[in-house]
């Protein structure tokens, strides 16, 4: 799964959760984005926050987009993503979010 972060024609970041059946990793990727427009792209998507070069990716509004937007089978796929990633150590301490680095594509920034 990845979040694509896009330089809208309005000159805003806008992010889009792609690839929802593809559950063996999770990536952010900033095309022509800094990582302060990421973040304001990701709060106003309702998908999680940057901070320290890490996306934060609310695990509720990707299971969402999964159930909505994959056939129903993918949502066992999800959970086994996000148990791997709590044992992995890649989860908040609250398991609400997940980390995922933040690779920039296409070039970064404005």
């Amino acid at each position: 799964m990845r979040v694509l972060v896009q330089r809208a024609d309005d000159g805003l970041g806008r992010a889009t959760v792609l690839d929802l059946t593809e559950l063996t990793g999770l990536e952010v990727q900033l095309d022509h984005v800094d990582e302060a427009a990421a973040a304001a792209a990701l709060a106003d998507a309702g998908l999680g926050v940057v901070s320290d070069g890490y996306a934060w990716l609310d695990v509720e509004a990707l299971r969402g987009a999964v159930l909505a937007g994959a056939p129903p089978e993918t949502a066992t796929g999800f959970e086994a993503m996000v148990a791997y990633a709590a044992s992995r150590g890649w989860t908040s301490e609250d398991g609400r979010r997940l980390r995922a680095h933040c690779e920039p594509v296409g070039g970064a920034g404005p």
